[in-house]
């Protein structure tokens, strides 16, 4: 697992995670667009399971363990042949709930991932949930 441990918890159960990113809501969790519209931000809730779900590849050459303020997180880099480049930062937030960002940009290279915009995002969304109640 983790080499860090989540110095608090944050519910993601009857919360309102849209509303608290100041997100459009969508019928698997939320959206938003950045960057001048030239970026897309997906999020997803997810109350079935912990990072344990991601945690076999991890290390790789596109999966590894970081820490967003302090609370476990895996980073995951998705390259598209569609000239979309995306970067998925998964964020442990409560026992057996995950924050799933996606972060999705047009890039002349889809190699290149967002991962510092995504994980940017991530320390946002978790000030963000910290300061709202559930």
């Amino acid at each position: 697992m983790s080499p860090l441990e989540r110095p608090t918890d944050i519910p993601l159960q009857n919360r309102d995670v849209c509303a608290a990113l100041k997100a459009d809501r969508t019928a698997a969790g939320c959206h938003l667009m950045t960057e001048n519209g030239t970026a897309e931000i997906l999020i997803f809730p997810r109350v079935d399971g912990g990072l344990r779900r991601y945690s076999d590849a991890v290390d790789g050459d596109t999966v590894r363990w970081l820490g967003i303020d302090k609370f476990p997180a895996i980073q995951l880099i998705g390259a598209g042949s569609d000239g979309i480049a995306s970067c998925r930062v998964a964020l442990d937030v409560a026992p057996e709930q995950v924050l799933l960002i996606v972060y999705r940009q047009q890039a002349a290279d889809p190699k290149l991932a967002p991962c510092k915009p995504a994980r940017d995002f991530a320390a946002k969304a978790i000030a963000a949930l910290q300061s709202t109640s559930p």
